[in-house]
């Protein structure tokens, strides 16, 4: 009984089934694939681009085996190009790498101070792969990217510029200039290697402090790292003074061992030839970078004597700076001398200046200021007629060879100067000058004539009138700063001491220390506004 129900009522269901399948709609299907013919441009254009890579693929590698390594520099430049058009097309973020950047960045300071440039890896063709290069280099790509994707980070810098506009205008204006005498150059491979540590170790080390230095608590790390380290450096000269070499001469391994004949003379022991006096010259290329170092490092010993309230500190900083004068005598080079006499001297007018700001009913301030012009006076008499001081300060008879050839490159570099004014490159002063020493080296003994010779006569007025800018701005500001902006104090008299200095030293070893210290100038003057504004407000 139930089978037969059961038939009847799966009858209708099954002719409804039949029903809707007759309705029904088909399913769509894919259509077939169908070759389309390609257009004949679209072949043509796929040819030749790939014929171009596979010429330009053969020329690389004829040039390669056909020119030397420092051909291989040129080759590079369009790979630098399509670098800089990819980092420029990078879409806008704000999450950019700041605390890595901000370690490279004193790592890298560090590293720069602290090893000898001359111990390094060097591969054929290519420039010396340094320590302190390891830094700056991926340093230097990291910013770009970030100064190109971040727009908090391009409003702060243009927020700074607009604050301090002729230190950047300047500083631009070099670069211009450094672009512009390349093509003079009668060597353009080492112009081109000159270049290129240019833009890494002076051009972005100073936007790259600018934007470090912004950022409150850098300036008065970088301070003490730079106090550090000159205390670490100035303790090891005791070692090597008594030895009379570099300690570290006979224990560079083989593969960080230069062979070229700088470095050999940089590593040879240094001695006065007149006299036989040792010439101390700790992790730096010779006897001069390492008091120039030493004399621009000693205005901020200064300040930490003044501005520490820990007597502790105090009493050991005031027993440190003979200490620092006593290496510097080391050197047996009068510009360390001399730089340590204008920082100390620069200060202590600074200092009666800002006392004397500060407390209206001081005694000591107001003496200190009136009676500096008849202080410095003094001192410059007495720079005359002592004996001893005068031969530290304008040297004697064993100087007399380094005063007279001095005046006999002036002699030689007026006439190419005025034949050409438009600068030769940088790196090209002494082949355009062709001045040899006793020894026969070719040699340059004043930056201010390298100038003249490297970036023609707007150049050294752009060069040296970027640092008195900047130490204009620095002194300037830093006589109301309270702070860590009170840093522009030292840091300002340093650049002081480093443009006269410049006028009986042509070496460029310590520049990127400058660089930085005209970034944290920058950086600290925009704040000090900032605190000022908000003080009157």
């Amino acid at each position: 009984m139930f089978d037969a129900v059961r038939s009847r009522l799966s009858l209708p269901r099954a002719l409804s089934a039949l029903v809707a399948r007759w309705t029904a709609q088909p399913e769509p299907t894919l259509q077939p694939y169908q070759h389309k013919p390609v257009p004949l441009r679209h072949s043509v254009t796929k040819f030749f681009v790939t014929a171009l890579i596979a010429f330009v693929g053969m020329m690389y590698g004829f040039m390669i085996v056909i020119f030397p390594p420092a051909f291989y520099l040129y080759m590079a430049m369009p790979i630098l190009i399509m670098m800089f058009l990819i980092i420029w097309i990078l879409p806008e973020t704000d999450n950019i790498p700041e605390k890595k950047m901000r370690w490279l960045f004193f790592a890298y300071f560090v590293s720069f101070i602290a090893w000898p440039n001359y111990i390094a890896y060097d591969p054929p063709g290519l420039p010396w792969i340094t320590l302190s290069r390891l830094w700056s280099a991926p340093l230097t790509l990291m910013f770009l990217i970030s100064i190109s994707v971040s727009p908090s980070l391009r409003a702060s810098l243009k927020t700074v510029w607009n604050e301090n506009p002729w230190i950047f205008r300047l500083l631009v204006a070099f670069e211009v200039i450094l672009i512009f005498t390349m093509p003079f150059s009668k060597h353009i491979a080492a112009t081109w290697n000159l270049f290129l540590s240019a833009q890494m170790e002076f051009i972005s080390i100073f936007f790259i402090g600018v934007w470090v230095f912004s950022v409150e608590g850098s300036a008065r790390k970088f301070a003490k790292l730079l106090c550090i380290v000159t205390v670490v450096l100035c303790f090891l000269s005791i070692w090597e003074y008594r030895i009379e070499k570099v300690p570290w001469v006979d224990h560079i391994p083989q593969f960080l061992m230069v062979q070229d004949e700088s470095v050999q003379r940089m590593l040879a022991s240094k001695s006065r030839g007149t006299t036989g006096q040792y010439r101390l010259q700790s992790v730096f290329p010779g006897p001069l970078n390492a008091a120039e170092f030493f004399a621009l490092s000693t205005p901020f010993f200064i300040y930490f004597l003044i501005e520490t309230k820990r007597v502790l500190i105090r009493v050991a900083i005031l027993a440190f700076i003979p200490f620092l004068f006593t290496v510097i005598m080391w050197t047996d080079s009068r510009l360390g001398i001399v730089g340590f006499i204008v920082s100390c001297a620069s200060y202590l007018l600074m200092w009666g200046i800002r006392r004397w700001l500060a407390t209206r009913h001081d005694l000591v301030s107001p003496a200190v200021v009136l009676a500096y012009p008849a202080l410095m006076t003094a001192f410059f008499a007495l720079s005359l007629f002592w004996q001893r001081l005068r031969v530290m300060t304008w040297g004697g008879s064993a100087q007399r060879d380094s005063n007279e050839a001095r005046d006999q490159q002036w002699a030689m570099g007026w006439p190419k100067i005025l034949k050409w004014p438009f600068g030769n490159g940088i790196g090209e002063s002494g082949e355009t000058l062709q001045f040899r020493n006793s020894a026969g080296i070719i040699t340059v003994d004043t930056y201010y004539l390298t100038a003249l010779l490297e970036f023609g006569v707007v150049g050294f007025v752009v060069f040296f009138g970027m640092f008195a800018t900047g130490a204009g701005t620095a002194l300037f500001r830093g006589i109301r700063a309270r702070g860590e902006a009170t840093l522009l104090v030292p840091a300002g008299i340093s650049l002081v001491a480093f443009i006269v200095i410049k006028g009986v030293l042509s070496q460029v070893g310590n520049h990127s220390l400058m660089f930085m210290l005209l970034g944290m100038i920058a950086a600290l003057a925009f704040r000090a506004s900032q605190d000022a504004g908000k003080t009157e407000g």
